[in-house]
């Protein structure tokens, strides 16, 4: 430890204040960077809650026939369904 006088005629630690004020220093940054974090993630959180009403805002619904797709016998996509033809039945006769 480096003990001084100053010019008052008081005797100081040098190195246990200046530690001490670092120290401080540095506790308050870290209370205020973790304010910060705090903030952002509540922003974030915010603004995806907002995203989500959004989405479900403007969405069409989303049904299932909405997203089929057919494929008829020339292989071709369709969104209607084909026409169910009966197959001919042969007789037992």
């Amino acid at each position: 430890m480096l003990n001084f006088q100053c010019l008052s005629g008081c005797i100081h630690l040098n190195r246990v204040v200046m530690i001490k004020q670092f120290t401080d220093m540095a506790k308050s940054q870290a209370t205020f960077m973790k304010k910060q974090l705090e903030k952002n993630r509540a922003k974030k959180k915010e603004d995806k809650e907002q995203r989500k009403l959004e989405r479900k805002q403007n969405s069409n619904g989303g049904k299932l026939e909405d997203m089929l797709a057919y494929v008829d016998e020339n292989g071709e996509l369709s969104s209607s369904p084909p026409e169910i033809k009966q197959p001919a039945r042969p007789s037992n006769r």
